[in-house]
């Protein structure tokens, strides 16, 4: 369920879950029900909304492309994330930056306008709460940026620093941007530093636990992500 922030005034912001825009957290209580139309049997079949449906097949913008196939190389100086999967990296799900520039990871949503650049509703799924399917990944969830020099960086979302975490190379330990300096130094733009073998977990921290364990509980509600090393 989205409604408009009571702090802010920013208009479709999930319940439970932080303002995108100014992070206040938004609590059940703040949400008045819906008053449902009644259905009307000799109306047509509707379709269900953009956001809880399949996702579209969307051409991807310049500079992301789908992870090259048949395990070759990604182009030199791009940026290769793969989805992991039971704990294994799987090269043929994820996706790769070819251009410099800065791109938003969430979910593209037609209702409210809000676009992703990297739309990540082909590997997640609603969740049944209450009674109704939501995303647990934001629509802004984080940005992942590619600089001219092949750095890669991280950088949050407003509402959407607690459910981005990263789990730095050679660490067994996730930590939520919001602290990520830390353990490592932040840029000047707040962003942070990604190194090949990073691992970067979005969705509800609460579901951490039965990932780390390859529990099927929660299984799709979340994404995790890992930087393949530099080409």
């Amino acid at each position: 369920m989205t409604i408009t922030c009571p702090n802010c005034g920013a208009t479709d912001q999930e319940v439970g879950k932080f303002c995108e825009n100014c992070g206040f957290f938004i609590d059940s209580a703040d949400a008045k029900a819906p008053v449902m139309p009644t259905p009307d049997p000799a109306a047509p079949a509707t379709s269900p909304t953009p956001d809880t449906a399949s996702p579209p097949i969307i051409t991807p913008i310049s500079g992301i492309v789908p992870p090259p196939a048949g395990g070759a190389a990604a182009p030199k100086g791009s940026a290769q994330f793969c989805l992991v999967l039971n704990g294994k990296v799987d090269p043929a799900e994820g996706f790769t930056i070819t251009r410099a520039g800065e791109y938003l990871i969430g979910r593209t949503d037609v209702e409210s306008g809000s676009q992703a650049d990297i739309d990540v509703r082909q590997w997640v799924q609603p969740m049944d709460i209450h009674g109704q399917k939501q995303y647990l990944i934001h629509r802004k969830q984080c940005y992942v940026a590619l600089k001219d020099d092949g750095t890669v960086t991280i950088r949050s979302c407003p509402g959407a620093e607690l459910d981005t975490l990263v789990k730095p190379v050679g660490s067994t330990t996730f930590t939520a941007l919001q602290i990520l300096g830390t353990v490592r130094n932040a840029n000047p733009d707040s962003s942070y530093n990604l190194e090949p073998g990073d691992q970067i977990f979005m969705g509800d921290p609460d579901a951490l636990p039965f990932y780390q364990q390859n529990a099927p509980t929660a299984a799709g509600s979340y994404l995790v992500i890992e930087l393949l090393p530099r080409a």
